[in-house]
């Protein structure tokens, strides 16, 4: 009910009483007053009607702006995108194995055997954007193998990795399933993991002990990964373990993430350097019914600006400023750091809703995304004498609404800057992008990453170009 209908009623009570105790009909003013607190509230729904009408029409435009923004081809032919595969199946928890109930280093001396049966997978390494080499890998044991008859019973899973010679490089991680009583129907036991390797020759083994039955099967997997070429920034991973399990420190089940790890990388430049990385991220309603994309444009931007946030530059400064050109704001900024606070930089990249609300500020502020951007990088422009200005930004491919100005901002003489942008695609035919049309004047260096291999190239490039500055 709304405020001026009960308004309405209160008067029609009121002259009613009146009426009642007057003991006569309503006179002519009361009339007139009814008759025109009618007219208000007539007045006052048609006008409630008219502004549903006109939300509900932008919203349209909206939509339709939003498919004009899709490339429509692009999001119906991509492949499903899987955002940390590796991540997603690596065993969280854990416990220590007591080496007197479960002899791990006499087994694995013995070599390998199969005690019961199962299924081993382990996939090849796969090099991360982060740079680290992941090797991900399951066992899986169906029920009827088992030949157990009764509960409760228990099965031991364990993973390492080992030198050649035998010496364990990282202590083994282990995790356990127990049944009190057996399932009634067909079931399988599965468990998966997933590991960080740095260039070498290893060894990656995995044991499964049946608790009950005092039953082991071991296995022994040859892993070998060449050394990066010396043009590409060989000593970057030094700092790296050979070996070591993740930890997954934040985001969603779909979209996990692990902090980068500590790498080498100097910039031994002589002029002063102001230092700005951008990392953007992937508008969603860009790509409706599509945040698989979203996840994996985004995670490719964090891993990017975690290994970028690294640079040691030996003259200047560097800072951080994350983009979300959606609400038109700076979810995350830090200034002038040596350690990146990766906690709350990563949350501002991995908080992607399954089904995206675009909010009615938001839907208002399409046409501004453009002139937001444009504003960012003209304010961080200075005068020659000041350190020369470094953009990084870090990006997925971005479209800007139709009728929105795109057109290339305005900049005479020489910037004193350098413009470097490292864009994620999502496959060959990723080719838009109007982001790149607005900084054109700038004369930026653009590099196209399809992959981690890709990304460390543009590295390469980058700090080579710095270190002679």
């Amino acid at each position: 009910m709304t405020r001026g209908f009960r308004t309405l009623i209160t008067l029609a009570i009121l002259v009613a009483a009146c009426t009642f105790l007057a003991g006569q009909q309503p006179n002519q003013q009361q009339l007139e007053q009814m008759r025109m607190e009618q007219q208000r509230q007539e007045a006052e729904r048609r006008a409630a009607e008219q502004r549903q009408r006109e939300e509900e029409a932008r919203r349209k435009q909206f939509t339709d702006s939003i498919r004009a923004l899709t490339p429509v081809d692009l999001s119906r032919t991509a492949p499903r995108q899987v955002t940390e595969p590796c991540l997603a199946q690596a065993l969280t928890g854990g416990f220590t194995v007591d080496p007197r109930e479960v002899p791990l280093e006499e087994w694995l001396a013995k070599g390998e055997t199969t005690q019961f049966s199962w299924k081993v997978q382990v996939q090849k390494p796969r090099l991360r954007i982060d740079q680290r080499y992941e090797i991900a890998y399951n066992v899986t044991v169906q029920g009827k193998d088992l030949q157990w008859s009764k509960g409760p019973q228990e099965l031991v899973f364990a993973s390492g990795i080992s030198r050649p010679d035998g010496h364990w490089i990282v202590p083994p991680k282990a995790g356990k399933q127990t049944f009190s009583t057996l399932p009634q129907v067909r079931f399988q036991v599965r468990f998966s993991n997933c590991v960080f390797v740095q260039p070498g020759d290893y060894f990656l083994w995995i044991t499964l002990y049946d608790r009950g039955n005092a039953r082991h099967n071991v296995v022994l997997r040859r892993v070998r990964i060449s050394e990066f070429p010396s043009d590409l920034l060989p000593r970057l991973n030094s700092a790296l373990p050979k070996a070591e399990f993740p930890g997954i420190t934040g985001g969603r089940h779909n979209a996990p993430e692990t902090n980068p790890g500590m790498m080498r990388l100097p910039i031994t430049n002589k002029r002063p350097l102001a230092v700005e990385l951008v990392p953007i991220l992937t508008p969603a309603d860009q790509w409706p019914g599509r945040t698989d994309i979203v996840r994996r444009n985004n995670n490719g931007v964090l891993s990017a600006a975690g290994i970028l946030s690294q640079m040691d530059i030996a003259s200047g400064s560097i800072r951080l400023r994350a983009l979300d050109l959606v609400n038109v704001s700076t979810p995350f900024q830090q200034r002038e750091f040596r350690q990146l606070d990766w906690t709350n930089l990563s949350s501002a990249f991995t908080k992607v809703e399954d089904n995206h609300q675009v909010s009615l500020p938001a839907l208002e502020a399409l046409k501004q995304r453009s002139g937001f951007f444009k504003d960012l990088l003209l304010d961080g422009l200075g005068p020659s004498a000041a350190p020369l200005r470094v953009f990084i930004l870090i990006s997925g491919s971005i479209l800007f609404e139709r009728g929105t100005d795109v057109s290339p901002l305005k900049w005479e003489g020489d910037c004193n800057c350098r413009i470097y942008h490292i864009r994620f695609r999502v496959s060959k035919d990723d080719v838009f992008d109007d982001l790149a049309k607005l900084i054109k004047p700038l004369r930026p260096r653009t590099f196209d990453i399809s992959d981690a291999l890709d990304f460390r190239e543009a590295l390469a490039e980058i700090v080579q170009d710095l270190d002679g500055l």
